[in-house]
């Protein structure tokens, strides 16, 4: 009996030790990964359900927020919780706690390197410095239908008629730096454009940022795009500092798709840019992307097989708008498996699967062939393409359009292949999307200076 109570007291002090412990936790955490030279910004919000110790992880260079985290484990001081996502390898944290300071090792598959952690909130007023630019930036809009475009127009210095791009995002919703994992890629663009003497208007995709009303990115399609391009393109047209008859298009992989469809509505559009464009439907994209992807993370053939027939299901469900019940069972087994989820949060995560999959957005871009439009070009096409891209790998589609443009007798194309970017342009290892995060911000030497060569031969920029 004494036994007995003392064991139940000995469990009361332990467990109350552990909710003390966890009362400590409770809350946001600010801080960074540091791997491979890179910072990669995090917030971690620990709370308790239930007694039980959970954590959502925010990562706003990712376009991130509220994933939660698995595998918690807490004995003061030291704690390990892991980040589990899709078919991404597992990125486990394990460090202690030390005050109101949590630092310890990072790891994801072959990657090592630290975090480190502070409780609070993030200071709002800090302001991040830039050095003054030598030209001119202006926050402007356009409209197109119901929809009012916040945009970025970068103007040359000097007076004049300057010709000028339009970028347009790749797929799901982008803000007008396009800014992926911390990698402001139209930034970089455009600030290096300008100063080549080109203006560069880059702008919130639908229901990002600064652009409202209208339809949002996944109740449009990538022809609705060409139009909210076409409609830049007219805008640029108003501006007297812009020579009207050069005016070109950057399209970076999905832009890559509209980029054409934008081309052959207005013959105006001096030349198109396609950065990572695709030569082929939708479908054919997604299953070699996810093949290619899979590799990467070590699946073997039989896990592939059993993707690349899922695949095949969405697609005939998504074209057909039959089978949603087989879909929705399918998703259902695959995501309890894959996450351990059931009940209430297994229904949720198979509704907004399916929800995501009914919409215009992915029945469009699964069964649209790029190849006729492509063939109606007649504007220079400058094709860009990525080594070691794993979401449009360029042995796909690279040859695809290069037949496309001959076939249409297009007069004036060309194809770049640069040795070990990624679908972002960044310099990789893999290309596995799973590195974009910890490469580099920056763009694999020579990509926007072979761009301007190409351009220099095509346009006249004001002395």
């Amino acid at each position: 009996m004494k036994t007995h109570l003392f064991s139940s007291i000995l469990w009361f002090i332990l467990s109350c030790g552990s909710l003390y412990a966890q009362n400590d936790l409770i809350g946001t955490w600010r801080g960074a990964i540091t791997i491979i030279g890179q910072d990669l910004k995090i917030l971690v919000h620990f709370a308790t359900d239930n007694q039980q110790l959970t954590a959502k992880i925010d990562i706003p260079q990712q376009m991130a927020k509220g994933i939660p985290l698995q595998h918690i484990v807490y004995n003061t001081p030291k704690i390990s919780f892991e980040l589990v996502a899709g078919t991404a390898p597992t990125a486990k944290f394990a460090g202690e706690k030390n005050g109101n300071e949590i630092q310890g090792k990072f790891t994801q598959a072959t990657y090592e390197g630290t975090f480190k952690l502070q409780k609070g909130e993030p200071n709002t007023e800090e302001v991040q410095r830039k050095e003054p630019v030598p030209y001119q930036v202006e926050n402007v809009s356009f409209q197109n239908g119901e929809t009012t475009f916040g945009a970025t127009l970068t103007l040359p210095p000097h007076s004049g008629k300057h010709p000028a791009l339009v970028l347009i995002t790749g797929s799901g919703p982008q803000d007008r730096n396009e800014e992926i994992f911390g990698f402001k890629a139209f930034e970089i663009v455009a600030d290096y454009f300008t100063r080549q003497g080109i203006a560069v208007l880059r702008y919130d995709d639908r229901g990002v940022g600064e652009t409202k009303g209208g339809k949002s990115i996944l109740e449009s399609t990538s022809e609705d795009f060409a139009y909210d391009v076409l409609q830049a393109v007219e805008y640029l047209k108003t501006r007297p500092e812009i020579d009207a008859q050069q005016i070109g298009l950057y399209g970076h992989s999905e832009g890559g798709i509209v980029a054409p469809l934008a081309a052959v509505k207005n013959p105006q559009i001096a030349f198109i840019i396609l950065s990572v464009g695709t030569g082929v439907k939708g479908i054919e994209i997604l299953n070699e992307q996810k093949k290619l992807i899979l590799e990467a993370n070590g699946a073997s053939a039989e896990v592939i097989a059993e993707e690349l027939k899922m695949n095949d299901l969405i697609y005939k469900t998504v074209i057909s708008n039959r089978g949603w019940e087989k879909l929705n069972q399918k998703l259902s087994e695959d995501l309890a498996k894959a996450f351990q989820l059931k009940g209430e949060a297994l229904t949720k995560a198979v509704d907004a699967q399916i929800t995501n999959l009914k919409t215009p957005w992915w029945k469009y871009f699964m069964q649209y062939d790029p190849a006729p439009t492509l063939r109606k070009v007649k504007c220079p096409v400058l094709l860009l393409f990525g080594e070691l891209d794993l979401q449009v790998p360029p042995a796909q589609s690279e040859q695809v359009m290069l037949n496309t443009l001959k076939k249409g007798k297009n007069k004036d194309y060309e194809s770049k292949t640069f040795a070990k970017a990624n679908h972002l342009f960044q310099e990789a290892k893999t290309g596995n999307p799973s590195e974009y995060g910890i490469l580099k911000k920056e763009f694999v030497e020579g990509y926007l200076g072979y761009i301007a060569e190409w351009l220099r031969k095509r346009i006249k920029v004001v002395p």
